[in-house]
Formats: C-alpha cells, structure tokens, sequence
C-alpha cells in the first residue's frame, strides 16, 4: 500500500483521528444509504464529533440524500464522486466499517 496516497486521501477528506464508516459504489434504494444518514442526524443530535461518514459514487438516490444532508448542515458526511477503482483499498484500509452490498 502506498502510504503517502493514503494520507492524501485521510488529509483531503480532514479523516484524520475519526472512526470512518464508507460506502464505496452505487446510490440506489436498494443501498439503504437513508439509514446512514439517519445516522449521521442523530450522532450530530448526540455531538458525536470522531465520526465521520465517507459516501463515494453515484446513483439515483444520490441528489435526494446530498440535498438532504445539506438542509440539515450535517457536518459528519462526505459525498464524493466516483473514484478510480485503484484507490478503494485504501478507503477501505482506514475505514473502521465499510457498508456495501453491490461492490465488484
């Protein structure tokens, strides 16, 4: 693993000292990335601050949950596009949980 690539990635995303759940693919309803973000209102609700939530990709639910998170000014999720395959290992090394049914 390249390190350095890694802390690009942590440094980017300020993942630095936080317990990162990630979901990595597509944004269907199938996914249920509803539930995440019912996570991450009441971890916000609680001031959980080492918490954060990294969602990578794109779907059909994607503009519905990204809209959502920013009328709530959620502070503890990260949307991002989709990323070159090549850098999933290491989203998935410094992720504590990585939810997702659909990756390939």
């Amino acid at each position: 693993m390249n390190q350095t690539l890694q802390d690009e990635i942590i440094k980017k995303w300020h993942l630095e000292n936080q317990f990162v759940i990630s979901h990595i693919g597509a944004m269907g309803e199938a996914n249920g990335l509803q539930y995440l973000l019912d996570a991450c209102e009441r971890l916000e609700k609680q001031n959980v601050t080492d918490i954060k939530f990294l969602i990578v990709g794109s779907g059909k639910t994607k503009p519905l949950l990204v809209s959502k998170s920013e009328k709530q000014n959620l502070q503890n999720i990260i949307f991002e596009d989709m990323i070159e395959k090549k850098r999933c290992p290491y989203i998935f090394r410094f992720s504590r949980y990585h939810h997702n049914e659909f990756f390939t």
